[in-house]
């Protein structure tokens, strides 16, 4: 009978106990550790109109960090390395002198969760092209191309003013697609079109079967692979001598 009794009370003991045993368990539980980041370079990151790659270290107590940016032009590439990250900026062909961009970097998750952020910079406001007239006469001139992307399709010429204005509504960019649209036709296909009509890098011609005495200006303009004008259209004015 005495053990019988005896069990009984562990039991209870046991029941008692076990909700002063968790508690006192989970008192003991770890707090968690603060979070720890950050990046290297810590400044500004400035690129040139032509654009880049910039490596951001990344130093930091969690497992998990990420980073993103908010623009589209500023690309982040994590690759497979958990220490670090890179940026890619393309060519900024936009007039503004300087544009800009946030990457967001933030490590651990929920309530435990640190941020910080990296800023990036590019510097623009540069004419597409350069254009160069030279050597010019009567009945014909020199143009002489220097594009800001040396890997951009486009086309350059000079045309006379008064041409555009009679039959192109004087949109010169009318009398491109014209012209284009006609080597398509003529080629058979957009490809071929571009192959034949347009160039890379540094490009010098002399335009000949000008007006003598009549205004003109000579002009360059990116064509994609769809034989599309694909950026703003540069000109500079000139104009053509007297025939003595």
């Amino acid at each position: 009978m005495f053990n019988l009794i005896l069990t009984e009370m562990k039991k209870v003991l046991f029941t008692l106990l076990l909700p002063i045993v968790a508690l006192a368990m989970g008192g003991c539980k770890k707090a968690p550790v603060a979070p720890t980041l950050s990046v290297s370079p810590s400044e500004d990151i400035v690129f040139e109109v032509t654009g880049g790659t910039a490596r951001v270290r990344v130093t930091t107590n969690q497992t998990k960090w990420d980073a993103s940016s908010n623009r589209s032009w500023c690309v982040v590439d994590k690759k497979t390395d958990d220490s670090a990250f890179e940026v890619k900026v393309g060519l900024n062909k936009s007039k503004e002198e300087m544009r800009g961009a946030q990457i967001t970097v933030t490590a651990g998750e929920g309530e435990n969760k640190k941020s910080v952020i990296v800023k990036v910079r590019q510097r623009g406001g540069k004419e597409l092209f350069d254009i160069t007239v030279s050597n010019i006469a009567d009945t014909h001139a020199d143009v002489n191309v220097v594009p800001l992307d040396p890997e951009e399709n486009y086309f350059c010429d000079i045309i006379e003013t008064s041409v555009i204005d009679k039959y192109y509504k004087g949109e010169v960019g009318n009398f491109v697609d014209a012209l284009f649209k006609f080597a398509i036709d003529f080629y058979g296909t957009p490809e071929i079109a571009v192959a034949k009509l347009t160039r890379k890098g540094e490009q010098h011609k002399t335009i000949k079967e000008l007006t003598p005495d009549s205004e003109c200006f000579a002009y360059a303009v990116g064509i994609d692979a769809q034989a599309k004008r694909c950026t703003e259209i540069v000109s500079k004015m000139c104009h053509t001598n007297k025939t003595e």
